[in-house]
């Protein structure tokens, strides 16, 4: 009996210890298939819950977080438009898509977390629902249940553990890829828009393009450019954070960043806060030329520029032919709009004030090449004195000298005159001599030129109201008597030039003219009359009966124009 006990307690010793290794054997298999399924779910799902949190950022319709839009009202320094997506916007978006990606992730793991979570049950969720099972199955013993069910629970969680750390680094290694690739190309972008920043300043730079405001006369590296539809300001409309070819204004409109883009087109003003001035329209498009009236008060320079202008403008074809002229702003339109009927009358036009502020007349002239001309008309006073002459800043980007000459400034002319009892228009008392004296003094100083060098400036001597010099008395016309020598083929302008210039010396300027010559290296005569503003004719000799014809107003100009340009006449 006791054997039989004793073969019976083996027998059931090793039928439990064979159904213990076998609980225990299932609970291995549960654990390592739980671990590995789990740590395979994860590695799928993980990135999936990312790539949702990505298209859900990319598909979102608020975008406030992107801060593209500028502020209202816009601060200092900050143009009123919208950031490019390249430049900071993109950032944003991935950071967003980081935090909703790892929120994701983990709700779809270990438990739902915050707004960002989805519906719906992790995987830490279903392996507590894997546990309670055995209490739900009454077909099972509790506690053997337990044993199965608790093997594939724990290796669940660790393949949930590993899942995720594989999981992790995986989508570690893909943001992080793309943050790189994100900077990369923004750097390319900043790339592009310095080369394109770069280029069109050279091509300035090589073509000697610059832009000056007509009203306080300070060179503008960078005008500010105002948008057509909301007359805001743009400070910088340039290729950069805002966009590389255009940009888009608060309102909506596209802006262009290049001149060859379309930004010429745009109004421009001074960059300096204090002014603000309105620059010529299609400004940093051509080369410059600043053009002073020199001359002493009541010479008649305001009468000459408009004169200049309206023969310009009723010059045959002037506008797309030969001459090639347009104004420059609407400022000088509406100036020369206001004078241009007065010239009929010239006493009706007023002069210029010495109080008043000084813009310049701007206005494109030539065709192949063509010039945008500031001419500076600034009160006789300034010119009378030396301090008045170097208080004219203008002066410093000088291109080329329009020097008026009054007749009836000279004291031998006005006295012949006025004893032959020819009644004498407003007239200047400052002899031109002094004028230019003074001039030449300034522009040596501004270019720091020895007194043995020639000022590399051309000078256009105007003697202006010729129209009183054929209406009788002793002094002749320059040109009366000269006519036909003037019409003969081969004369050229030199001719023209010489006999102006004989006219002043025989006047009592001989020293005028030989001071010329010395400090200019080209200088050019003419005789003017504003009565020829709309057109030049022959004029009758009140002495002779001979006709006289006068250089045309804008004769000056246009030498001016191809004495700049290195190809004088």
């Amino acid at each position: 009996m006791p054997l039989l006990y004793a073969v019976g307690f083996v027998l059931a010793l090793l039928v439990g210890v064979a159904g213990l290794a076998l609980l225990l054997g299932l609970s291995v298999a549960a654990a390592a298939l739980g671990a590995v399924a789990t740590a395979v779910f994860t590695v799928v799902v993980v990135p999936l819950a990312v790539c949702r949190a990505l298209l859900g950022v990319l598909r979102d319709d608020e975008l406030g977080h992107l801060r593209v839009a500028p502020p209202d009202p816009t601060p200092p320094g900050r143009d009123p438009g919208y950031l490019g997506y390249y430049f900071g916007p993109a950032w944003h978006d991935y950071a967003l898509a980081t935090s909703r990606g790892a929120a994701e992730a983990r709700a779809r793991t270990v438990g739902r977390v915050g707004r960002t979570a989805p519906k719906g049950q992790s995987t830490l969720d279903w392996l507590g629902l894997l546990w309670h099972v055995p209490d739900e199955l009454d077909s099972w013993g509790l506690l053997l249940g337990k044993i199965i069910v608790g093997g594939g629970v724990l290796g669940g969680l660790v393949g949930l553990v590993a899942g995720g750390l594989l999981a992790g680094v995986f989508l570690a290694v893909t943001m992080a890829t793309y943050g790189l690739l994100l900077g990369a190309l923004g750097a390319l972008l900043l790339v592009i828009c310095t080369v394109l920043r770069l280029f069109e300043l050279g091509l300035l730079r090589l073509r000697r393009v610059t832009v000056e405001c007509p009203s306080c006369h300070d060179r503008v590296a960078v005008p500010v450019y105002e948008c057509p539809n909301c007359q805001e300001l743009h400070r910088r409309l340039v290729p950069g954070s805002m966009g590389i070819l255009a940009r888009t204004c608060r309102c909506g409109e596209e802006l262009p960043t290049l001149l060859g883009h379309g930004r010429s087109r745009l109004r421009a003003h001074c960059g300096r806060d204090s002014c603000r001035g309105v620059l010529p329209l299609g400004a940093l498009t051509v080369p410059t030329l600043h053009v002073p009236l020199v001359a002493g008060e009541a010479a008649g320079k305001t009468v000459y520029t408009m004169a200049a202008i309206a023969d310009l403008t009723h010059a045959p074809n002037g506008a797309t032919g030969s001459i090639g002229f347009d104004f420059g702003d609407e400022p000088t339109r509406e100036r020369f709009a206001e004078v241009s009927d007065a010239l009929r009358n010239i006493a009706a036009v007023a002069p210029t004030l010495a109080s008043a502020p000084l813009r310049a007349a701007t206005f494109y002239l030539g065709s192949a090449p063509r010039k945008l001309v500031y001419l500076y008309d600034a009160a006789g006073e300034s010119y009378q004195t030396s301090d008045g002459v170097s208080t004219l800043r203008f002066l410093g980007t000088t291109a080329g000298v329009l020097l008026i000459v009054d007749p009836f400034a000279l004291a031998p002319v006005r006295t012949r005159l006025e004893d032959d009892g020819v009644p004498l228009p407003p007239h200047s008392v400052e002899p031109p001599s002094s004028v230019a004296a003074r001039l030449t003094r300034a522009l040596r100083e501004q270019r720091a030129l020895s007194a043995e060098k020639r000022i590399d400036v051309p000078v256009a001597v105007v003697l202006t109201k010729c129209d009183v010099l054929i209406g009788g008395g002793q002094v002749r016309h320059p040109y009366e008597g000269l006519h036909l020598a003037i019409d003969e083929p081969g004369t050229g302008v030199a001719f023209r030039f010489g006999a102006v210039e004989e006219w002043l010396q025989a006047a009592g300027e001989g020293g005028f003219v030989r001071d010329l010559r010395a400090h200019y290296r080209w200088i050019g005569y003419f005789a003017v009359s504003a009565l020829d503003a709309f057109g030049t004719r022959d004029h009758p000799s009140a002495r002779s009966g001979q006709p006289v014809r006068n250089d045309p107003p804008s004769a000056p100009l246009q030498w001016l124009l191809a004495a700049s340009s290195g190809r004088p006449e």
